[in-house]
C-alpha cells in the first residue's frame, strides 16, 4: 500500500473517459452516502468521469443521492451485519450469511471481473467492500479504500461474543490488506499509518435551509427536530407526546409514507422527495442513530445533535468520543427513546443557536486524492 507521501498529483489530459467501479457494502445506507458524496465531488473536479455502482443497495437511493449519469450493477458483494432493527444486529443470521460469502470463489471474483470488464472499469473504490479490491487486482487497476472501520475490525470485536467471527475477520484482513490505497475519513476507529486522514465526508445539501422549512410549512418561531435512524425500518412510538410539544416541528424520516400527523409533525416515507442533507442542514436539532452517515451530515451541518448509542456496536464508542468532543450533543439511551423520554433533551440543545462555520468536506478531500491518481 502506498503511503500519503506518495500520494502526488500530476497533471496530464484525458481524451477517453475514465470508469470508476465503486463497490458499496448495503450496511445500512451510510456507506452509500460516503461513497455518492464521493462520486458527486469528483464529477465536480472532472465531469467526464464515469461511474459503476457495483452493491446490493437499491438503486433508488443513488439515483436520489446523485446528480450524476451511472450505472448500476445489483450484485451481493458483502453483508456487514444484518439487523434485526436499527440498533440491534442478528448474530446467528450474520454467521450463517457470512459463511455462504467467504472464503471469496473465484468464481464469483471472475464474474465480477467480468461485468467490470465490460463496462471499460480503470479503477476500483471500495466502501467498504472487500471483494472489489480482489476483483481491481484481477483487472491490474489500482484499487482504493475509503473507510472509516473496515469488516475485519468489526469482526475481530464481536468473536468475544463468538469465536466463529475470527475465521471471517482474518481472510478479511487478508483481502484488505492488498489494496493500493486506503483512505481514512474521521471519525478513524482504527488508524493505519500508511492511510491518508480526511475531515468526515458528508452529501452536500442542495437547497437552503429556508427553502426547505417553507416546503414543510415550518413555521418561523417553531424549533425544527428531525428524527432519523438510518436505513433500516423503524417505527416511532411517541407521536401523541411530540404533537403536545407545539414549540417544536417535528419531522420523522424513513417511514412508510410521507403525511402530516399534526401541524406540527410530519412523517416522511423512505424514499421521500426530500434529500437528506437538505432536511438535516434546515433541522435545529437531529435526533438518531449513532451512526456514521448522521454524525459526518451533522458536522458538516453544524446542528445539534441527539443520538442513539448501539450499544454492542464496536464503531459507537469512538463515534461517541468524536461526537462529545466536535458537536452540541445530549446522550439519548435506547429505553428513554423507545419510551420518548428523549424528548427531555430538546431544551438543552435548542439552546445553542449559533452554528460554526462548516469545515473543509472530507468528500472534497478524498476525490482530491483519486483525482490525482486518474491524472497520472
Amino acid at each position: 500500500m502506498r503511503t500519503p507521501d506518495e500520494m502526488k498529483s500530476c497533471h496530464s489530459k484525458h481524451d477517453h473517459p475514465f470508469v470508476i467501479a465503486y463497490f458499496v457494502t448495503p450496511h445500512g445506507l451510510g456507506h452509500a452516502a460516503r461513497a455518492c458524496a464521493v462520486m458527486e465531488a469528483l464529477n465536480k473536479r472532472r465531469s467526464g468521469i464515469k461511474f459503476l455502482i457495483v452493491s446490493s443497495v437499491k438503486e433508488w437511493f443513488f439515483q436520489a443521492s446523485l446528480s450524476l449519469p451511472f450505472d448500476y450493477a445489483c450484485e451481493t458483494i458483502d453483508l456487514g451485519l444484518i439487523q434485526k432493527n436499527p440498533l440491534e444486529e442478528d448474530i446467528p443470521a450474520t454467521l450463517a450469511e457470512l459463511g455462504k460469502i467467504y472464503p471469496l470463489q473465484n468464481k464469483r471474483i471472475q464474474r465480477l471481473t467480468g461485468i467490470c470488464r465490460r463496462f471499460g472499469v480503470n479503477m476500483v473504490v471500495c466502501d467498504i467492500s472487500a471483494i472489489g479490491i480482489s476483483v481491481g487486482k484481477n483487472m491490474k487497476v489500482p484499487t482504493v479504500l475509503v473507510e472509516n472501520f473496515t469488516w475485519d475490525w468489526i469482526y475481530q470485536k464481536y468473536a468475544t461474543l463468538d469465536n466463529r467471527f475470527g475465521h471471517f475477520s482474518t481472510i478479511l484482513s487478508e483481502l484488505y490488506s492488498q489494496v493500493d490505497y486506503r483512505i481514512q475519513a474521521e471519525p478513524i476507529c482504527h488508524s493505519h499509518d500508511r492511510a491518508l486522514r480526511t475531515s468526515p465526508v458528508s452529501r452536500s445539501p442542495r437547497s437552503s435551509a429556508d427553502a426547505i422549512r417553507k416546503r414543510l410549512n415550518i413555521v418561523s418561531e417553531r424549533t425544527m427536530v428531525l428524527i432519523t435512524m438510518g436505513g433500516v425500518p423503524w417505527n416511532l412510538n411517541c407521536l401523541d407526546e411530540l404533537i403536545q410539544k407545539s414549540n417544536f416541528h417535528f419531522i420523522v424520516a424513513g417511514q412508510d409514507r410521507t403525511f402530516n400527523l399534526a401541524d406540527n409533525v410530519t412523517l416522511l416515507s423512505r424514499q421521500s422527495d426530500y434529500y437528506h442533507p437538505d432536511l438535516v442542514r434546515a433541522s435545529d436539532i437531529v435526533i438518531g442513530k449513532l451512526g456514521y452517515s448522521t454524525v459526518a451530515e451533522v458536522y458538516n451541518a453544524g446542528t445539534s445533535l441527539g443520538y442513539i448509542p448501539r450499544e454492542h456496536f464496536p464503531e459507537t464508542r469512538v463515534m461517541i468520543t468524536f461526537v462529545q468532543q466536535h458537536l452540541h450533543s445530549c446522550r439519548i439511551n435506547e429505553a428513554d427513546f423507545a419510551a420518548g423520554l428523549w424528548t427531555k433533551c430538546l431544551a438543552e440543545l435548542a439552546s445553542t443557536k449559533n452554528r460554526r462555520c462548516p469545515p473543509e468536506n472530507g468528500a472534497d478531500q478524498v476525490a482530491c486524492f483519486i483525482y490525482s491518481l486518474i491524472e497520472k
